[in-house]
């Protein structure tokens, strides 16, 4: 009878150890995503703690806390958590090091894949694609030879060199409104403000938000949010319409 038992626990241990392994990993994979430090659990119903640095129109300060298209963005996701939206201002260096130190929940303020990585810190996947091209007065004729030409832009810019490896002359100004003569900038501001786009691709900044490192299901969160909003440029273009920058 022993020797039969024997035997039959040597037939069904190898099932045994797959079953298991198997219920091991099911029950890892329900619990995933989850959160290092309990962000997702913590600010549904609470507060959402958001580290902003003012860069319209990302990002506009107001008296009564932040608007702008990002601000719009967390609003609603904050709305659909039940939460709370706590403002917290400051430099990007700044908040970055609050984020990582787990003083805020999320930094914002037009930062873009481009922008310098802070240890512990990771980037949601881009959200939106700026794409930095020149654009004509629609009454001037159009040109594909841009060799020579000089180009307004503004004069805190990342693209004059790339103007200049196309040959361009970049011509830094405080103010690119109705000029009569090409100018170098985002392809939804150029629209807003009566200039046609061009075909040239000078730069492309890609817009993302940052998060505390392992807080994945918070991360997860969001980004299905974001992902879902809609209408981004149109948002761009309301505002650079009715901007006098």
């Amino acid at each position: 009878m022993g020797r039969y038992q024997s035997v039959k626990y040597r037939v069904i241990r190898p099932f045994l150890c797959f079953f298991i392994v198997l219920t091991a990993l099911m029950s890892s994979a329900c619990q995933f995503p989850n959160d290092a430090n309990d962000t997702l659990d913590n600010v549904k119903d609470g507060v959402l703690k958001v580290g902003v640095t003012e860069n319209p129109p990302w990002v506009i300060r107001t008296d009564s806390g932040a608007e702008g298209v990002e601000a719009e963005i967390i609003l609603v996701f904050a709305d659909s958590l039940n939460a709370k939206v706590e403002w917290h201002w400051g430099t990007e260096t700044e908040l970055l090091q609050a984020l990582s130190q787990h003083q805020v929940h999320v930094v914002m303020g037009g930062l873009t894949q481009q922008s310098p990585k802070t240890k512990g810190i990771v980037h949601t996947e881009p959200y939106f694609k700026t794409r930095i091209t020149i654009g004509f007065p629609h009454a001037q004729d159009k040109t594909t030879d841009i060799d020579e030409v000089k180009v307004a832009l503004p004069v805190v810019n990342q693209y004059s060199q790339a103007l200049e490896s196309r040959g361009a002359i970049p011509e830094p100004m405080e103010n690119l409104n109705n000029l009569n003569m090409p100018v170098a900038n985002a392809v939804w501001w150029l629209r807003a403000k009566g200039y046609e786009p061009g075909p040239w691709d000078l730069f492309t900044e890609t817009h993302v938000m940052a998060v505390t490192e392992g807080e994945n299901a918070f991360l997860q969160k969001l980004q299905k949010h974001i992902d879902e909003f809609s209408a981004v440029e149109a948002k761009l273009e309301t505002w650079a319409r009715q901007s006098k920058d």
